[in-house]
Formats: structure tokens, C-alpha cells, sequence
């Protein structure tokens, strides 16, 4: 018996040397300049998280009861030797659990947790290994849809389905073909993330690249990324609140052309709540070093199809290339290029379709597939496709014109395609965003009501976000671009301005400052 148990966590990377040599490869450096960073990072913390507890931020989800633990759980890690790092992590969030579930359901989370940890590394073959898998799922599946529940399980299952649902996909996926054994916290750790416990909606962390951005360039670096992406989600979400209470039209309050272009503008506004709570949780992962990748891309400016599928949710993307485009496109290659890329295209959107409803099935209990979500991910799924074809046939003498530089037909041409990008898909999530065909279908019939000034005023705005854009391309090209980007600053200069803007946000989020402002600004 304990040999058995040994073999299981010799396999998951407890013994493993080269594993504590790579840990032990990142030294902690205690001088003046460190601890000038360390402040530095550690104050705009602060004020992010004094920013979120004023505004309360995802208040429901229990992320206020832990930004203490967030402050005092960085301030501790930064100053511990490499090697107890990742198991302080794990510790952490264990502790959120807790503080999150309480004893009895946090033991019941954490234990079904390990089990499935364990089974995925049982010393028996592969397939059997997968097989159990499914069977414990099926267990939690049926407890999940109410066949039959303890006093536990609703608490814990959308957390633990949130964990689990694509991460042990992925997790199965790559540990095959790993090089380089993992630690057995750092296999620990790639579950057991301190956001998930209090944020079931969660990006897509893929395995590799967890395990390859761990530290993979200098800490407070990283650091200052990740104050800076809690900060950008902050006010994303804060953006959001303003859309959804302010500018988002109940469907029977919608009028003329004017309210038809509120409705299908503000749906796809509402997306700031995805952004903001995947720059949210990425940003709090690299307070502890994982430098994971941006999860969104400056969406609103997609210029194509593509363009969007890349610049949108990019671990969905990228998770759904990994398992399904590729393995499907190399089983079907050989029917031509075109053929295998078209259908690859349209079984990912497929399945995309059905992932979504099986993500809603552990976050809220039911399994939806409605005709409003088939023609969305069908239609988008179609465009995709035939814009993938375009590429491929057009790619080559595209990446030739690239390389040209700036130009104002490039511009002009660059901007009139995201413009229409931009309505066409701000038009679809009106429609994914509607309870049924028929009810959009009723907003939409609203633009015949509407007289020529209205369409003359719709045109001038047009108009004007087409300049908008046209100018922010030459800007753009020229090095000037007026997003805040840390890519290529020094950390001082990206520690000043992020502190500035989160003084003034915390600052704006004290009940003394913005009352005064007068009860609608308030």
C-alpha cells in the first residue's frame, strides 16, 4: 500500500531533481532596490484592492472577504526562497477555501479535488486512467443536474466543475508528451488557482504555457503586470456597471433607429464583465509569478472575423485549437487544404456550441441549447471558415503588403473593415444576447419607424469613429499609440502611472469625494 502511494506521487513529480533544481533557480535578492519595487507594487496593490472593497467588486462572489488574504498572501510570497513559493500558493488557497466554504465543505472540495488529481496519475495505463476519470465526472455530473444531492454538493460543485471541467482535459492532454517532470506543486498549483476558488467563470489556463511563463522573466516585473491587469479589469467591470445600468434598453423601451443601435451597441458592450473579470484573475495570478498571457486583445478593434476569433477570449481559442482544430485538421488533410480547413473550422464552432452550454451546465445546473446560440456559433462559425479560406489563398501577397509601412489607403482600408466588423458583430450579440428570435426580430423591426434625420445622424457617427480610426492607425504607426501598454516601459514608469490611475480611482471610490459630486454623478 505505501509503496503504491509512492509510486503515484513519484509520478506526479514529488522526487523529482530536476524539477527542485529548476525551483531552486530563482533566488531571492534582498537589497535597496528590491524593496523599493516591493513598496512600489505593494501600494498600488493597496489602492487596487482598496478600490475593489469601495466599489465592491464581484461583491457576490466572495471576492471582497479575500483581498486581505490577496495583500497579505503577495507581501509574504515576494520575500520567500523560490523553492517555497509554489507550495505557499497552494497553501493560500487552501486557506480561501476555508474562508470562502467553511470547514466542512472545504474539506469535501479539497478532497474530491485530490481524488481526481490522484486518478489522473494512478500507475496504470493511459485510457484506463481516463476511463475512471469519467466515471468520477459522471458521479459528479448526476449530483450536479439534482439526481440526487448532499448538504454539500451544491455549494462546492460549480467551483469544483470550474477547476476541473477543461483544466484536467488539457492537464491529461500534455502530460504525455511532458519533457521536463513537474513538481508535485506545481501540479497542485495548476488547479488549485487562488481566483478560481471565488470566480467559477474562468479562463482557460492552458497546462504548457502555466508551467513555461512560471518566473520566465523578472519578478517584479511580473508583479507590476499583474497590479496593472487587476487594475485595467477593475475598470472594465466599473465600465460595465455604467452600460448595464445606464445605457442597456429593456426590450420594450426600444424606439426608433435610435433605440435599435442602443440595444445592439450596448449588448456588446456588456462584454466588459468577461474582460474585466479574465484581466481581474490574471492579473492576481501573477502577483505570484505565473506571467500568464493577456486573455483579451483590444476586441472592439478587430478587423475581420479572424481578427476576432484571435483577439477575443484567446484561451478559448487557443484550448479549442489544441484539442480540436488540430487533431481534426491532421486526421482530414488530406482531402486538400481548403476542405480540411473549412472543416476543422465548422467542428470547432460546433463544439464550441456545446462547451458553452456544458460550461453553463456546471455554473448553473441546466444544459441549454437553444436556437439563439445555434445560429450564433453556426453564423460566426461560417464566417470564420470563409475567412480562413481567404486568408489561406490571400495570405501570402497580405503578408507581402504588410511589409510596406504605413499608408492612408492601408488606413482607410484597415478602418472601414473594423468599422463593419464592429456593427456586424455588435448585431450578433444583440441576437445571442435575446431570449428568442422572435424578440429580437421585434427590436429590430423598430429601425422601419425611423425618418431620415435619424439615418442622417447614425451616418455622422459613423463618419466620425471611421476618423477615429483612421487617426489612431497613424498614431499607432508612428509610436504614439494612446493605450497604456507595459510592453517596452521600464517599471518605474509603468509603477507611476498605474499608481496614478489607481489613487485616483480609489480616490473617486471614497463616499466623502464622489458625493460631492452630486447624487447622478454619485
Amino acid at each position: 500500500m505505501l509503496k503504491s502511494a509512492k509510486a503515484v506521487v513519484d509520478k506526479m513529480g514529488g522526487t523529482s531533481a530536476a524539477s527542485r533544481s529548476s525551483s531552486a533557480a530563482l533566488p531571492v535578492e534582498i537589497n535597496l532596490a528590491t524593496l523599493g519595487r516591493f513598496v512600489a507594487v505593494a501600494l498600488q496593490l493597496a489602492l487596487v484592492l482598496f478600490a475593489i472593497y469601495q466599489f465592491k467588486i464581484e461583491e457576490q462572489s466572495g471576492l471582497i472577504r479575500i483581498v486581505g488574504l490577496i495583500f497579505i498572501g503577495f507581501s509574504v510570497h515576494a520575500w520567500l526562497p523560490a523553492t517555497m513559493r509554489q507550495p505557499f500558493f497552494v497553501g493560500l488557497t487552501l486557506v480561501a477555501i476555508y474562508l470562502i466554504f467553511g470547514l466542512i465543505n472545504a474539506l469535501w472540495l479539497i478532497g474530491l479535488s485530490l481524488a481526481l488529481i490522484l486518478l489522473a496519475h494512478l500507475p496504470i495505463d493511459y485510457r484506463a486512467r481516463i476511463a475512471l476519470i469519467v466515471v468520477a465526472g459522471a458521479g459528479l455530473t448526476a449530483m450536479q443536474a439534482g439526481l440526487y444531492t448532499t448538504s454539500w454538493s451544491t455549494a462546492i460543485l460549480p467551483i469544483l466543475g470550474s477547476m476541473f471541467m477543461f483544466r484536467m482535459a488539457l492537464y491529461l492532454y500534455d502530460m504525455r508528451s511532458e519533457k521536463k517532470p513537474a513538481t508535485l506543486f506545481e501540479r497542485l498549483s495548476y488547479f488549485f488557482q487562488l481566483p478560481n476558488i471565488v470566480f467559477p467563470f474562468y479562463p482557460i489556463v492552458d497546462y504548457i504555457t502555466f508551467r513555461r511563463t512560471y518566473y520566465d522573466r523578472d519578478a517584479y516585473e511580473i508583479y507590476q503586470k499583474g497590479v496593472l491587469w487587476m487594475l485595467r479589469g477593475v475598470v472594465h467591470l466599473l465600465m460595465y456597471r455604467v452600460v448595464y445600468y445606464y445605457f442597456t434598453p429593456a426590450v420594450e423601451e426600444v424606439q426608433g433607429l435610435g433605440g435599435v443601435v442602443l440595444f445592439i451597441v450596448s449588448a456588446y458592450l456588456l462584454y466588459l464583465r468577461v474582460s474585466g473579470l479574465f484581466h481581474l484573475i490574471i492579473g492576481l495570478m501573477c502577483l505570484f509569478g505565473f506571467n500568464l498571457p493577456e486573455t483579451h486583445k483590444r476586441y472592439f478593434l478587430a478587423s475581420s472575423f479572424n481578427d476576432y476569433w484571435r483577439r477575443i477570449n484567446i484561451y478559448w481559442k487557443d484550448f479549442m485549437m489544441k484539442l480540436f482544430f488540430y487533431p481534426v485538421y491532421m486526421r482530414v488533410r488530406h482531402w486538400g487544404n481548403i476542405p480540411a480547413l473549412v472543416f476543422s473550422t465548422v467542428i470547432v464552432f460546433a463544439c464550441t456550441w456545446i462547451l458553452h452550454s456544458y460550461q453553463w451546465f456546471w455554473l448553473q445546473g441546466d444544459f441549454p441549447l437553444t436556437t439563439v446560440d445555434g445560429v450564433y456559433w453556426g453564423v460566426l462559425g461560417v464566417l470564420v471558415a470563409i475567412n480562413s479560406v481567404w486568408e489561406s489563398v490571400k495570405g501570402k501577397k497580405a503578408k507581402s503588403l504588410s511589409k510596406k509601412g504605413w499608408t492612408l489607403q492601408g488606413a482607410l482600408g484597415l478602418s472601414l473593415r473594423t468599422v463593419v466588423t464592429f456593427l456586424f458583430l455588435g448585431v450578433m450579440w444583440s441576437f445571442w444576447s435575446s431570449e428568442s428570435v422572435g424578440e429580437w426580430w421585434s427590436v429590430m423591426k423598430q429601425v422601419g419607424t425611423s425618418g431620415a434625420p435619424e439615418w442622417l445622424l447614425l451616418l455622422g457617427g459613423l463618419a466620425g469613429l471611421y476618423v477615429v480610426l483612421v487617426a489612431l492607425d497613424a498614431l499607432e504607426a508612428k509610436g504614439l499609440s494612446p493605450f497604456f501598454e507595459e510592453r517596452g516601459m521600464s517599471f518605474s514608469t509603468v509603477a507611476g502611472r498605474t499608481g496614478l490611475m489607481a489613487l485616483a480611482l480609489a480616490g473617486i471610490g471614497l463616499p466623502q469625494v464622489h458625493q460631492r459630486a452630486g447624487e447622478q454623478a454619485s
